[in-house]
């Protein structure tokens, strides 16, 4: 059986506290996990992406949604591949005496509302857009879908850096309730040493996380 991202992430880490519920750990697991996917996401070139995008969306003449999503290319049903324009000047390609019209051979899209518009022969018209979809993590899964393998390690990294911090917090937490209520020092003593420790592997965490982003950033100047 493979190996879930959230196990991976506990490789790192090591589980949660025992003061919380487990649900709420996993909850947490596939916001850091998402977090970090959507941040590597914004800054992969676009061509390293459309490797593993799904398939075509369908873009009807009432328009396509694109929250989340960023464009690869678009092209109208007879398969010519549109051009972006601004929506500003959408009327312009509509007009048949304009230098600007939009033929089916040579159709553009324009972007308004947050939705994507096709137009060929000065009207909308349909056709199909290739993108890459804003990844959404959960902490069962095995891999992320439709984002590059290759850096599924740093994703694992990313939220595993975000789980320490959280680990952390409840750790001072803790410490602080020990302090204020006097309890036996030794305990507190021993959630001193924690903190250090802990933070110490942070410390390590961000190095690697860090190393990993200088490596991912030399491939892509070299592609």
């Amino acid at each position: 059986m493979a190996t879930t991202l959230h196990n991976r992430v506990e490789d790192y880490i090591g589980s949660n506290d025992p003061n919380i519920e487990q649900s709420d750990w996993l909850t947490a697991i596939s916001e850091w996990l998402t977090a970090t996917a959507r941040e590597i996401f914004e800054v992969v070139p676009l061509e390293r992406l459309a490797k593993v995008s799904p398939e075509p969306g369908d873009v009807l003449t009432t328009g396509y949604p694109l929250k989340g999503k960023r464009i690869v290319s678009v092209h109208n049903d007879s398969g010519y591949v549109a051009r972006p324009y601004p929506a500003s000047n959408k009327d312009i390609v509509k007009d048949a005496d304009s230098i600007h019209y939009a033929t089916d051979e040579s159709p553009i899209y324009y972007i308004e509302g947050g939705s994507l518009y096709l137009v060929g022969d000065g009207a909308a018209t349909a056709g199909k857009i290739n993108y890459i979809e804003t990844p959404l993590v959960d902490y069962d899964q095995t891999e992320i879908a439709n984002f590059p393998t290759e850096l599924e390690t740093l994703v694992v990294l990313g939220a595993a850096i975000r789980g320490r911090i959280r680990q952390l917090s409840d750790r001072r937490e803790k410490l602080r309730e020990y302090v204020e209520e006097e309890e036996d020092m030794e305990l507190a003593s021993g959630v001193t040493a924690q903190i250090n420790a802990m933070q110490a592997e942070l410390q390590a965490l961000q190095a690697q996380f860090q190393q990993e982003l200088q490596i991912l950033a030399k491939g892509m100047e070299s592609e």
